[in-house]
């Protein structure tokens, strides 16, 4: 009975140290980033100073942002996830509306009214009308001296040119004139100009934050410290494998060191080794990202090309690529022959396949990349790589 409840207890902290499915929410539990952590900090301590943070897909922008405003003293911050249907008096009427401050009241009418503190939410200074602009936030925060942070996550996400050009000239306005407010922008992007714009005088006020895939040294943290927390260790060449098919991606690290620790536990075992590991991919692959499982289900629905398809996706994540993870027809053929597979596969089809993977019927998971002489693809979702790897890897295991 009482090992029975010890094994509760552990599995409960697991999902609590493993959260492949949502973002990192405390300072214990995240590991890594302290080039951009500092970035951020000395953003924050530059009066007038504003960030963009940008990356890929999947490299833990959202859990970094969610840090911040747990980790910096004597700042108030507000974090708001942005979407698509929003304006920008939406996106700042959501954010506003989480600052509140006491005003001075009274508690009725006649003598002796005593002193009341009413809470006022800082929204109910925006205009009325729906067309605002930077001024209208600018004078809001022009009479208050609190040192704050705005954190808008997922601004990739908003669609109206119009929003990003106001908060352009927001940030602008803010660095000139209320210099205890800082802003800061997280999203997908390459840049900057993906998520906020060309415009050139916002160079001077703004820092510009790159958020990479993780190392592996950071991805190694993630899962020994998350074991040790659970009496687990785990061997080196499986911590090296973990690593691997992570592919720079936190996701993937939780998801493989979540279950690999289950199936350890669930064996009265305190290494995770080769078994564990296995396991875990088998269970990875029916719980990863849903939208990497159905954009991969729709690029392989046809049961006449599924075989084809899948066997040149398989050589695509095992081929040669560059520095932007670009490749070629070539690079697939290569990696194909290399596989030593029976079936036949010319340049020819690989191009004609590589092709169809790019339309929205295939659920568009390549991109084409260069002009037509020299054309590369590169996968629309970063991630999606490291799953068809998984997917590869325990195909293999079950055929030998």
């Amino acid at each position: 009975m009482k090992e029975s409840k010890e094994l509760l207890n552990k599995i409960s902290e697991l999902n609590h140290i493993f959260s492949p499915s949502s973002p990192i929410q405390k300072r214990d539990l995240f590991f890594g980033r302290i080039d951009q952590l500092a970035k951020i900090q000395q953003t924050l301590k530059e009066n007038g100073k504003h960030a963009v943070l940008y990356g890929e897909r999947g490299v833990g922008k959202t859990s970094l942002a969610n840090i911040v405003t747990e980790i910096f003293d004597n700042l108030f911050s507000i974090k708001v996830t942005c979407n698509r249907t929003e304006n920008f008096k939406m996106i700042w009427n959501k954010a506003l509306k989480k600052v509140q401050f006491a005003v001075d009241g009274a508690s009725s009418i006649g003598f002796n009214v005593q002193p009341k503190k009413n809470q006022v939410q800082l929204n109910l200074f925006l205009p009325e009308r729906d067309d605002i602009d930077a001024t209208d936030i600018e004078i809001i925060f022009q009479n208050l001296n609190a040192n704050m942070v705005f954190i808008f996550d997922e601004f990739d996400s908003i669609t109206d040119e119009s929003t990003r050009t106001r908060m352009a000239d927001t940030i602008k306005s803010m660095s000139d004139n209320c210099p205890n407010i800082t802003i800061l922008i997280v999203g997908i992007g390459n840049d900057v100009v993906d998520l906020v714009g060309s415009h050139p005088s916002l160079e001077r006020c703004l820092n510009q934050i790159k958020m990479p895939k993780m190392s592996n040294k950071e991805l190694g943290e993630i899962v020994t410290n998350g074991y040790e927390r659970i009496g687990l260790k785990i061997k080196n060449d499986i911590l090296e494998r973990l690593i691997d098919f992570s592919s720079g991606f936190p996701h993937f690290t939780h998801l493989l060191g979540k279950y690999a620790a289950e199936h350890a536990l669930m064996n009265n075992n305190t290494i995770v080794d080769i078994s564990a590991f296995n396991d875990a991919v088998a269970k990875g692959i029916d719980n990863i990202n849903e939208t990497l499982r159905d954009k991969y289900q729709q690029a392989t629905i046809s049961a006449k090309t599924k075989t084809k398809i899948e066997t040149i996706l398989f050589a695509a994540v095992t081929g040669n690529t560059d520095e932007y993870d670009c490749f070629s027809a070539t690079d697939v053929l290569a990696a194909f022959k290399k596989q030593k597979k029976l079936e036949v596969i010319t340049r020819e089809n690989i191009t004609y396949t590589l092709g169809i993977l790019c339309e929205s019927i295939r659920g568009k998971i390549l991109n084409k990349v260069g002009s037509s002489k020299s054309v590369k693809y590169r996968f629309t979702n970063p991630m999606m790589r490291a799953y068809i790897k998984l997917r590869l890897y325990h195909k293999d295991i079950k055929n030998n």
